[in-house]
């Protein structure tokens, strides 16, 4: 019985041709007596043409055999026999030749027929795929104002705060703590947004030095060290006692491992425990970040390592998150020629995010490069140019740079910045790239074919930080160029520094 049922489709087909055989002869037999011997052959085509659309050639051929045996036995003279003359031969001769080329034809239909099915399976497939990635995409863009509007919230209070608390130095202290700390989480957003970006389309070039990940696992876990605290949750590492070694980027890899902790973070709640081990074998690392918290859906997990993918949160989006961080991951962890996988039992079970990395064989006494940290900053007294159209970012940067001791002059256009330049000496000059007019690398040109800045540092100051943007920053005469918002250690370190040019 089971053997009839798979092979019904391949038999069907021919008995249909079958029982259109008959029929054509049947008719035919019934207009015997008005078409006498003319037109034996006619009738036939019609179930060759059913039998060939529906079941393809083969069933075509057949059909057209059968009907020319039967025509030839019942309806070509000699009546009742085969055997066929010379005009019965012509005929019958045409008839198959024209079975074969309907079969051939009915063949080719069916195929296209079948094409256009897939195509519209496949159609339908990719239109469902274009909605849910229309639905990621609405999510994504309400959990980006969700985290856009939460720091914006804490600066926009800390600034009315500091209206009326000017004389209590306490409090001041306290708000600029506030709006950093919120100006940097709107940075680290802007930047995980370029870095997807960059990642996915391949514009990221990884280092490939020496990397001990004992170490950067540690760098990691101060990352998101206060977050863990914050939420009263308990972390245990269980590590090697050995130096482990990988070859990549240190600061690319404290970032993988520093997601996956903030994402354990985030989805455990307050007194939960995130589990974090890291061993060695065959030639390969394995370090895996386990937590006790809300889980991940069975269906959800296949797909959770795709951009803007999340679990469903509740409407207060309490936990935060873009849905871009294990995107990175992955995207970063291949790229060091890694894996990365996820397991959970399902809703309320934790789960557990697993890496793995060649190891790297290391010989006794060779140690990781060491990444220079900024040099504190100290007053110098150094004479310096800001020039940005944005006059609020002119002015706040010019007063941070004079609370550490330098003299700072503002100008908001082009013209002033040129008029200051050529009357006064000028140790480090800061410009914005995006100046109306005269952008500010056609201004930078400008001023350092002036004889007296020839020892001048030039700073780049822009909203746009992709290699390309670094590399025309470079070939206009800049030292540094930083993207917006700048990182005042790094703007201290660059000052009076020429080094190499660095986004």
């Amino acid at each position: 019985m089971t053997f009839f049922r798979r092979s019904r489709p391949q038999v069907f087909p021919y008995l249909l041709a079958l029982v259109g055989v008959v029929l054509a002869a049947t008719v035919r037999y019934q207009l015997g007596p008005v078409l006498g011997g003319t037109i034996p052959v006619v009738i036939f085509t019609v179930p060759v043409a059913l039998a060939a659309l529906y079941g393809g050639f083969g069933p075509g051929m057949f059909c057209t055999l059968v009907s020319a045996l039967l025509a030839d036995y019942l309806f070509i003279a000699p009546y009742y026999s085969f055997g066929v003359d010379l005009h019965a031969g012509v005929v019958i001769g045409v008839f198959l030749l024209i079975g074969t080329t309907i079969s051939y034809f009915g063949q080719r239909v069916k195929t296209m027929q079948a094409r256009i099915l897939v195509q519209s399976r496949q159609l339908a497939e990719a239109n469902r795929e274009l909605e849910r990635a229309n639905s990621r995409k609405d999510e994504f863009l309400a959990m980006l104002a969700h985290e856009l509007r939460n720091p914006l919230a804490g600066i926009s209070t800390a600034a009315e705060v500091l209206r009326f608390v000017r004389a209590d130095q306490v409090r001041v202290s306290e708000t600029g703590d506030v709006i950093r700390r919120q100006a940097r989480h709107m940075s680290k957003l802007v930047d995980d947004l370029l870095d997807v970006s960059r990642v996915t389309r391949g514009l990221v070039r990884i280092e490939q030095v020496p990397v001990d990940m004992k170490d950067t696992l540690r760098e990691a876990v101060e990352q998101v060290r206060s977050a863990i605290e914050a939420k009263g949750q308990q972390l245990t590492m269980a590590v090697p006692e050995d130096e482990v070694w990988v070859c990549g980027d240190r600061t690319r890899l404290t970032q993988v491992l520093s997601n996956l902790l903030a994402n354990a973070n985030r989805y455990t709640p307050g007194g939960g425990r995130i589990a974090v081990g890291l061993t060695v074998a065959r030639q390969r690392i394995e370090l895996s970040v386990e937590d006790n918290g809300q889980g991940i859906d069975p269906a959800l997990q296949p797909r959770i390592f795709e951009l803007f993918v999340q679990a469903d949160r509740a409407v207060d989006r309490s936990e935060g998150g873009l849905g871009i961080g294990l995107a990175l991951v992955k995207k970063i962890v291949e790229l060091h020629e890694g894996t990365v996988a996820v397991y959970s039992a399902g809703a309320g079970q934790g789960s557990r995010f697993t890496l793995t990395l060649p190891q790297l064989a290391r010989q006794a006494g060779l140690k990781e490069p060491q990444h220079a940290s900024p040099p504190a900053a100290a007053s110098d007294g150094t004479r310096i140019l800001v020039v940005d159209d944005n006059r609020d970012a002119a002015n706040a940067m010019a007063l941070l740079l004079e609370a550490y001791g330098h003299t700072v002059f503002v100008e908001y256009d082009v013209a002033a910045a040129l008029e200051r330049a050529r009357t006064d000496r000028l140790d480090d000059v800061i410009l914005d790239i995006g100046l109306p007019g005269t952008d500010g690398r056609a201004l930078c040109r400008q001023l350092k074919s002036l004889p007296h800045l020839a020892g001048t540092v030039f700073i780049a100051v822009s909203g746009y930080g992709q290699e390309a943007d670094v590399e025309a920053s470079r070939k206009a005469g800049f030292d540094h160029h930083f993207a917006k918002p700048v990182q005042m250690e790094a703007l201290l370190q660059a000052l009076r520094t020429r080094a190499v040019l660095a986004g």
